[in-house]
């Protein structure tokens, strides 16, 4: 009776050990699996990934919002998508290489014709119309360089320091950020920037990095501010819904 008693205990002992290694293997495979699971919600890039590598400060958001905008417009040439890079005097070179590196990497993958920049940096007359005030004119040189290019098979185009254009010239992105019907330009991807005048604050860009809302309202306001005296408001809302959809902020690297 007493053996029989201490084999039933060894068997119930190692049913309990069998039972305690199944659950520890169990466990480990769930955290493999879950551990998978977030590694790939590091936002791996199918497109851009090596580019991501080369600017580790840059926040998931920012690349998510290119790439997730390179695919929708320029490979299924969907609505045309206007992302507005954000930058301030202390990310000033950062965002000048770092808008050449994206410009020049993801042409290689379109490969349906270079990119064009519109920028007073390199035109003088464009920079005559912005520096005289001339809304008409520079709405029209913007028009010309950006309808040539797409016209001809182009895909990506970037419209540099738009905080600097007249207010009225930018009215003209209505239709080139316009969904896909009614856009002058289906199919396309033009990356805007705009420079802040003065330098945020560590706390700031943490909390703009981390949040696409209150980075975009971050931004209407401060166009708002800046064009509100010349365009009514029931005008420049509307033209949010185009240029400030997409809003991504540069950070120092």
């Amino acid at each position: 009776m007493r053996e029989k008693k201490n084999n039933k205990n060894s068997t119930l002992i190692i049913s309990v050990i069998v039972l305690i290694a199944c659950i520890f293997c169990a466990s480990k495979f769930c955290f493999k699996l879950t551990k998978n699971k977030v590694e790939k919600k590091q936002f791996r890039m199918d497109l851009i990934d090596e580019l991501k590598n080369g600017f580790p400060s840059q926040s998931d958001w920012f690349w998510i919002n290119i790439e997730s905008s390179f695919k929708h417009s320029v490979l299924k040439s969907k609505d045309p998508s206007i992302v507005l890079i954000i930058y301030d005097e202390e990310t000033t070179d950062t965002y000048s290489k770092l808008s050449k590196e994206i410009l020049n990497y993801l042409s290689k993958i379109d490969k349906s014709k270079s990119h064009v920049v519109v920028s007073k940096k390199k035109e003088d007359d464009f920079k005559y119309f912005i520096e005289k005030n001339m809304p008409d004119e520079s709405k029209f040189y913007i028009d010309s360089k950006l309808s040539t290019h797409f016209k001809s098979g182009g895909k990506l185009a970037l419209v540099e320091d738009i905080h600097e254009f007249p207010a009225h010239s930018m009215v003209l992105f209505y239709a080139y950020g316009d969904e896909e019907k009614y856009a002058k330009f289906p199919g396309v991807l033009i990356f805007m920037s705009f420079k802040l005048n003065e330098k945020l604050d560590a706390h700031s860009k943490q909390i703009y990095s981390h949040s696409p809302k209150k980075l975009r309202e971050f931004a209407e306001n401060r166009m708002f501010n800046l064009w509100s005296k010349w365009i009514r408001e029931d005008q420049l809302r509307p033209l949010f819904t185009r240029i400030a959809n997409n809003v991504i902020l540069v950070n120092s690297e």
